[in-house]
């Protein structure tokens, strides 16, 4: 069951991201980090968890296509 936000917005882990953009986690973690890729957080701050929604795996697509 995927997780979505708001019954619309489709939430995605960095490790379906990594598989979607063929790239290591480690690359996406760093993305989400440095804010390339929009993602938020949760559960507490050392153990929360990374989740991406999909709009933003697309606008992240579009502006390295656009580079």
């Amino acid at each position: 069951m995927r997780l979505k936000l708001n019954d619309q917005e489709e939430l995605l882990t960095p490790a379906e991201i990594a598989k979607i953009l063929r790239v290591s986690t480690r690359a996406v973690h760093k993305w989400l980090r440095s804010g390339k890729l929009r993602g938020v957080k949760l559960g507490p701050a050392k153990a929360a968890l990374w989740r991406i929604p999909r709009k933003s795996l697309e606008e992240f697509v579009r502006k390295k296509d656009g580079d």
